[in-house]
């Protein structure tokens, strides 16, 4: 998965999703969202089980794919980035987050 979206949009879906993750440790994914790249932009889901939501945000896909992250901890760390778009990049076990930063010449 490849997506770049601006800081502003993905934050807005992270804080809808925050009152629906799981808190407790009871099931340990259900504090996580899924993050799924699509040809029409970014989709986060997420559920406790009792309530869901899903929400599809504008982004520029590079590469579709999905992933499961922590809600708590990607919202901690987008809004401790700087406005801009964010690049974030998923394999091998892994995703990376970036800020972009383009200039023209």
């Amino acid at each position: 998965m490849k997506v770049r979206i601006g800081r502003e949009e993905l934050l807005t879906g992270l804080q809808r999703v925050q009152g629906v993750v799981e808190k407790r440790n009871t099931m340990p994914i259900l504090s996580n969202i899924l993050l799924e790249a699509k040809h029409d932009g970014a989709e986060i889901v997420a559920t406790d089980l009792e309530i869901g939501m899903r929400g599809l945000y504008k982004a520029t896909v590079l590469e579709a794919g999905g992933v499961t992250i922590s809600a708590r901890k990607l919202y901690e760390i987008i809004k401790e980035l700087p406005s801009g778009e964010i690049e974030l990049t998923s394999g091998d076990n892994k995703i990376c987050c970036g800020y972009l930063s383009t200039s023209r010449g």
